[in-house]
């Protein structure tokens, strides 16, 4: 929650409706009473979060409930991540649950970064069925030159988009944010009104897993 504050001065945030560690907290029953559009996270991992949007879940089309929420905030609290995949970065972090608000269908910006330079572009896109969409990945490189090259093989099936206006503000605050570090992906996202939000620091992608093998005599220059 503290890089936030971090990225202020330079994108916007989704704003926080509420956090806690205590499973007994009432926002599990308030936040469902209110048929809201939400984000449910934790805040020291990956793929802890689900998508709530009008109290249906995205994905799996339920209608959200506060057992559902605390079951699957009862899960990740006892998650010790960084022991799933030996990533250190995630040690020190208190576990929380956060509430977010949901800003709607984004198009994400997830932008490789090697000592302040951004080098390489995946876009995630969210096709199809609002509550039951389809992932498209598209890898780019800074002047928006399509790479045909699969970031995440499950979801290699790119949608080559013309270059979007914002393309170089997206690029300023990637280098921005990851000037301070050798390696990092900058995670942005891009509203249907082209509002440019910040989503995380990533320091080691996919755990490492990510195999660019036509990539990896180019990415070690990048780091040497």
């Amino acid at each position: 929650m503290k890089v936030k504050d971090i990225v202020k001065p330079y994108c916007k945030t989704a704003e926080i409706i509420h956090y806690t560690r205590d499973l007994n907290d009432n926002i599990f029953n308030t936040i469902c009473n209110t048929n809201q559009s939400f984000v449910m996270k934790s805040n020291h991992g990956s793929n802890m979060n689900v998508i709530i949007h009008n109290g249906i879940m995205v994905y799996t089309k339920q209608r959200v409930t506060p057992r559902m929420l605390r079951s699957y905030a009862r899960k990740w609290l006892k998650i010790k991540f960084h022991e799933c995949y030996h990533e250190m970065q995630y040690r020190k972090i208190t576990p929380y649950i956060i509430f977010e608000k949901y800003l709607g269908r984004i198009m994400e910006f997830k932008i490789l970064c090697f000592y302040g330079k951004a080098k390489l572009i995946v876009t995630s896109e969210r096709i199809g069925d609002f509550h039951k969409p389809k992932v498209r990945q598209t890898m780019y490189r800074p002047d928006w030159t399509f790479l045909n090259i699969p970031y995440t093989p499950k979801r290699f099936n790119p949608l080559i988009r013309s270059k979007p206006s914002y393309l170089n503000k997206i690029l300023e605050i990637a280098e921005q944010l990851s000037e301070s570090y050798d390696h990092v992906r900058i995670d942005l996202g891009v509203t249907e009104d082209e509002d440019i939000y910040f989503g995380e620091f990533t320091f080691t992608p996919r755990a490492g897993a990510i195999h660019l093998l036509e990539l990896e005599p180019e990415i070690s220059e990048y780091w040497i």
